[in-house]
């Protein structure tokens, strides 16, 4: 796989897919592994770094031998739940669980035979001496023990309190030790010499009456380690003593706790896991414990852990929906064999470089997920997995670069860099032509030409008449000039040039002609310069001046001063004796002086001065004023009639009048005296208000008509609150607000809280950690003409008390009722209670969880669930309850008594959820439209019912379409759920959605070249695309080129000034085009937007987040860049944010078949699927599929078969 892997990395072309671009630093982390199930994973149990077992509900048995890199299911019992499992070695081990069960295995996990118990009570823990005698634990304080590894008898059953955790070990040279714990913080302790002798239990003092869950010890130390509810304690002296080692604002469920020891943690350390993908490290030094809160990456419930060190530290967790994460702190090797592989005058080098490892020291690793690279001082950029890149010649300038390359692996360990130097050299220097361009006969001449090149110039060589005659002198390295004497031995003419080399590349100036002539005699008789004439000229008229001059050998150059000042060359007419004439023009009337100076290349003569009278011109003026407008000095709003134009006039005589207008035409007769200002009264109404003016000069000269626009909005918006806390609240305080009707000018909020100031706001606003008692707050509207709204919306509410540190878990009562009937669903309820309130609570039925309860309120209120029993039979039901801040309150334990149902039984069936719910209609929708498919139910279904956000439940009988009122700019939810004739209720349907009404019409683009364009020079083969926003953008592929325009003809050639003025587009490259067909199943994005789409039909589905893009096994690779107008073309379907199943329409395989399916809808149940085999390669092709968007699923995503696909569904 890793050779096709390799694909070439343009730098600054790369382009972040989706939700994330890495250019941070990395430290070890925890990475998620693939159970392959979708079970509660409750305990994982690893003999070494490699070797390791995890177990669960239905019976799960996992089994890895590479770090938790690929996990096998090795065993699994519908009906039983796993609660524990330990391995003696890598052959024998046992499995605990609900109902007494114990499984063991003699061959490694190949095979699990059940043992008898003696108990019917749920086993939570197990824990192993050697080969031969084990401990389990469990429900009603029960301890089971076996000393041959095969029966097992009660030694202890009598406690009051369910054992969720045990440790068995030596403590002596002979001595066996047991320590349990489990609720109301029983710990219980005892110790004996043989295997046969009937131990005696010791209670010992925990300090705390907290539910404790897992107890661990440093083997062969007297240290032990045990986690609970909101409290982690230790003993060092074999459980005789315990305190808790916790930070204070540490206070949620510790549900696993593991121990290392080694390397630089020589004082030992924890690992302890809990809810939401809790997970804290401590460390102890200096007599005192550390805590750091590590990132889990999921939020599952985290029940169990393992941690081993050997030679690293290494550590795993399982928890809820087959979670197992792993987390690794040891970095890959540096990437081997960096090269460059392109010579050094190529400046578009290509470097790569062969694969690192991250199997270190004996441990297998989380694996390379992906490569980075930094080019000289630029930014490490992210490489994915290939292990080559070409840079362009923008980042491959001429001279020295370094390039390095290091490996990241999926924990986040970031591996050292391997280092390459290189030289780029693929610029020829730049040499001048030769010079001078004369010479003397038999008298040696010393040549010339400049050079420069980025790396510097080796050598530079002289021609004449293309014969070699030598290296030249060189005056600098990076840029300097050449310089070789030669004698010609004859008159004439002759070609002389140089080149010039930098090691690498050589270039030829240009050759010129020198001529050679006979040595002259030596001139010392200067030109004869005449004064210069005419003595007059008119301002502002350019006026011809002349003079005469004359010269033994002829004159070479003239050149025209006034007032000592050169104004430049003069044209000459003749050689020894001719005119010199060049024309000026005076500005202005007055005395000038006025000469020429006159040269025959050797010899200069200056002519006498002439005094120039210059007057003004006394003609007619037709020049025009020209001037400006500016309204309220350039404001694009006002809320005020009045408003004050700024004017400007300029002439060559003087403006003198003026006219303006409002809204209108300028009438040039209604004229009035010029000002730099005037006040002028806008227009009655709110809108876009024009004003114009042109000037006038004392001739008459009417100016062009300049013109100025403000929007005038003189309506204030009226304020609303819309979502305000309650009358009486903690410490903090929630709004939601915005404006009624519509406005033509921008619109902006203020805020005010008590007796404060107003200040800019955004909606939401919040306010925490408030004082008890009365608070007001005020919001008003502030548009950008300057109105504000002048009766602020207003409220005002109670704050009780501050917002404590909640450290108390709820309290919880016993369920009720306590009877029930087999196969017939009961609701069971619990009451509870919070200072702060509950957030949720889950069923558990014989200390299994069925589930979230629903909640009938915050701080009080009753808890339920419906749940169905199969058989007649007596079980433990109890109800869990959390709070936000993570505590966990426990009712108490009833027994609930299941009789046989009777023969008729009312409809209790609910219908199916109804499914495919989408938005019809795009965000500038304010009353957007909804559709979804129908629901299933036994007896029919009889209306649906909807609501919008928070608000009312509407029930809209059978339609399957509903239309949402008018609603405000921000998020919505809109949630459907179907009914039948007995009055039960399917599960919601939600769909979220964003409301925009107010998105600005974007500002035309100015652009020289026509937008969407494409264009070329001539004779280049390069060809740009002009992008919306008036950048170039260049086609690297022809077949990218024919998604954007039909034929090649479709090219406009233009001038390379032109082109040059149309910047270069950042992103480098083209994404394909509207005229692309991604084909079905394709998954795109755009560049100017992470979001990753699955297309599929005509619509597209927005994957919500990267861990369900990963955990539904899609590819990086397969994202395709593509235009928005293509993404446009496709309707909006529903959000993808679940990684259970694959969306209708996916085609999937298993990993063990070569058989293709497409998913569908089940006709006979549209809230279910079906797969569909596609019958052959010839139909998959017909139906225009791609075989590179086939999603590999494991066995555990079952789904029943439907029709096969053949040709009739072509």
């Amino acid at each position: 796989m890793l050779g096709k892997n390799i694909a070439k990395v343009f730098f600054l072309l790369i382009i972040a897919i989706g939700f994330f671009l890495a250019q941070s630093s990395y430290a070890a982390g925890w990475v998620a592994q693939s159970s392959g199930v979708t079970v509660i994973l409750r305990d994982i149990n690893m003999i070494d770094q490699n070797i390791g077992f995890a177990v669960g509900d239905g019976g799960t048995i996992l089994k890895t031998i590479n770090g938790g890199k690929n996990w096998s299911t090795v065993y699994t019992s519908a009906g039983n739940n796993f609660y524990g499992i330990d391995m003696y070695n890598s052959s024998i081990g046992w499995v605990v669980g609900m109902s007494g069960k114990i499984f063991k295995t003699s061959n490694g996990g190949e095979d699990w035979t059940e043992q008898v118990s003696g108990t019917s009570f749920s086993l939570q823990d197990v824990n192993v001496y050697n080969g031969l005698e084990v401990v389990a634990v469990g429900t009603a304080g029960v301890v089971l023990r076996t000393t041959n590894g095969v029966t097992w008898t009660v030694l202890q059953s009598d406690l009051a309190a369910v054992l969720y955790g045990v440790e068995f070990s030596a403590c002596g040279l002979s001595t066996r030790c047991i320590w349990a714990v489990g609720t109301n913080g029983t710990i219980v302790y005892t110790s004996y010499a043989n295997a046969s002798d009937t131990p005696d239990w010791t209670t010992k003092n925990s300090g705390t009456t907290a539910t404790l869950f897992d107890i661990s010890r440093i083997s062969s130390t007297s240290n032990l380690r045990v986690s609970g509810n909101s409290v982690i304690l230790l003993s060092d002296n074999y459980g005789t003593n315990w305190s808790a080692i916790q930070d204070g604002a540490m206070t949620q469920s510790f549900l696993g706790v593991g121990i290392f020891s080694g390397g630089i943690y020589t004082s030992g350390g924890i690992y302890t896991i809990g809810s939401s993908g809790l997970i804290y490290r401590g460390t102890q030094s200096g007599g005192g414990w550390t805590w750091v809160a590590e990132t889990s990456n999921t939020s599952q419930t985290l029940y169990g852990v393992a941690v081993k060190y050997s030679p690293v530290l290494t550590a795993w967790a399982v928890g809820g929906s087959g979670t197992i994460v792993r987390y690794d702190e040891t970095a890959p090797t540096a990437p081997i064999n960096l090269i460059k592989t392109s010579p050094d005058n190529d400046n578009y080098p290509t470097l790569t470089w062969g694969i690192s490892s991250d199997d270190v020291s004996g441990t297998i690793g989380t694996g390379i997920a992906k490569y980075e690279f930094q080019l000289d001082s630029w930014p490490i950029t992210n490489a994915g997995f290939s292990y080559t890149v070409t840079f362009l010649p923008d980042n491959s300038a001429d001279g020295s670069h370094t390039f390095k390359v290091r490996a990241v692996d999926a924990a986040g360990n970031v591996g050292p860099f391997s280092t390459l130097t290189y030289t780029i050299d693929a610029t020829p220097p730049t040499v001048s032509a030769i010079s001078p361009a004369t010479a003397v006969v038999n008298s040696a001449q010393s040549f010339t030409a400049s050079y420069s090149d980025s790396v510097g110039v080796t050598s530079c060589g002289l021609f004449v008449d293309d014969i070699p005659q030598g290296a030249m002198s060189l005056a600098g390295v990076a840029s300097g000039t050449a310089t070789k004497s030669y004698t010609f031995s004859s008159v004439g003419s002759y070609a002389v040039k140089a080149n010039c080399t930098d090691g690498t590349n050589t270039t030829w100036g240009a050759a010129i002609t020198v001529v050679v002539s006979a040595a002259a005699v030596s001139d010392t008789t200067p030109p004869v310069v005449s004064a210069i004439s005419p003595a007059t000229a008119t301002a502002n008229s350019a006026q011809s001046f002349t003079n005469s001059y004359s010269d033994n050998v002829g004159v070479t150059s003239c050149e025209l001063y006034v007032n000592d000042i050169s104004q430049g060359n003069m044209s000459l007419a003749g050689t020894t004796s001719g005119t010199a004439t060049k024309s000026y023009t005076f500005s202005s009337a007055g005395s000038y002086a006025v000469k020429a100076k006159c040269s025959d290349g050797t010899n200069t003569t200056w002519g006498a001065a002439t005094t120039v009278t210059v007057t003004v011109a006394t003609g007619p003026d037709t020049t025009p004023p020209t001037g400006s407008i500016t309204i309220n000095s350039g404001a694009s709003y006002t809320n005020s009639n009045s408003a004050t134009l700024i004017l400007t006039c300029s002439d060559n005589v003087g403006c003198t009048r003026m006219t303006v207008a409002v809204d209108g035409t300028v009438d040039t007769e209604s004229l009035e005296g010029y000002a730099a200002s005037k006040t002028v009264t806008l227009s009655g109404g709110d809108g876009a208000k024009t004003v114009a003016v042109k000037f006038k000069d004392s001739a008459a000269n009417t100016s062009a008509q300049y013109i100025d626009t403000i929007i005038l909005d003189t309506t204030a918006q009226d304020t609303s609150i819309m979502v305000k806390p309650s009358s009486n609240s903690v410490g903090m305080g929630d709004f939601t607000f915005g404006y009624t009707g519509s406005s033509i000018t921008p619109v902006t909020f203020e805020c005010k809280l008590d007796t404060g100031v107003f200040s800019s706001c955004d909606s939401p606003k919040s306010y925490s950690n408030l004082s008890v008692g009365n608070h007001t707050f005020q919001v008003r509207a502030v548009d950008a003409a300057g109105n504000v709204d002048a009766t602020a919306d207003s409220y005002t509410w109670i704050i009780t008390s501050a917002t404590p540190a909640d450290t108390t878990p709820p309290s919880v009562g016993a369920i009720t009722p306590v009877t029930a009937q087999a196969t017939v669903s009961q609701s069971f309820t619990a009451s509870y209670s919070d200072a702060v309130g509950v957030v949720s609570c889950d069923l558990y039925v014989d200390s299994s969880n069925q589930g979230a309860m629903t909640l009938s309120g915050t701080k009080t209120g009753t808890a339920s669930r419906e749940y169905t029993f199969v058989n007649t039979a007596s079980h433990s039901l109890q109800a869990r309850c959390s709070d936000d801040a993570g505590n966990v309150g426990l009712g108490s334990l009833a027994t609930v008594s299941v009789s046989a149902a009777p023969v008729n039984v009312v409809d209790t069936a609910a219908p199916t959820t109804p499914s495919g719910m989408k938005k019809v209609s795009d965000d500038s929708d304010k009353t957007p439209t909804f559709t979804w498919n129908s629901s299933n139910d036994n007896n029919g279904v009889t209306s649906y019912v909807v609501q919008v956000d928070n608000g009312s439940l509407v029930d809209i009988g059978g339609a399957q379409t509903y239309t949402v009122a008018s609603l405000f700019d921000g998020s919505h939810t809109v949630k459907v759920f179907a009914k039948d004739a007995a009055g039960n209720s399917s599960p919601v349907s939600s769909f979220t959605f964003t409301v925009n009404t107010s998105t600005p019409v974007p500002t035309p683009v100015s652009c020289s070249l026509t937008i969407n364009g494409a264009y070329k020079l001539s004779g280049s083969p390069a060809v740009y695309y002009i992008t919306d926003e008036c950048a170039k953008r260049p086609f690297n592929k022809s077949n990218v080129f024919f998604t954007y325009f039909s034929s090649w003809s479709d090219v406009v050639a233009t001038t390379k000034t032109k082109l040059d003025k149309i910047p270069l587009d950042t992103l480098g490259f083209m994404p394909w085009g509207p005229k692309y067909d991604p084909k079905y199943g394709a998954l795109v994005k755009i560049v100017s937007d992470p979001k990753v789409y699955l297309l599929l039909g005509g619509e597209k589905y927005w994957i919500t987040a990267e861990e369900i893009f990963t955990g539904l096994k899609y590819s990086w690779n397969w994202v395709e860049d593509i235009d928005k107008k293509l993404l446009d073309k496709y309707i909006t379907g529903s959000e993808i944010n679940y990684t259970d199943h694959h969306p209708n329409y996916t085609l999937i395989k298993y990993a063990a078949s070569t058989k293709i399916y497409r998913l569908e809808p089940d006709p006979a149940d549209s809230s279910k699927q079906v797969k569909r085999h596609i019958k052959n390669e010839a139909v998959f092709n017909a139906l225009n599929f791609r075989w590179d968007r086939i999603v590999t699923i494991s066995k555990s995503e079952a789904y029943k078969d439907g029709e096969e696909l053949g040709e009739e569904d072509v």
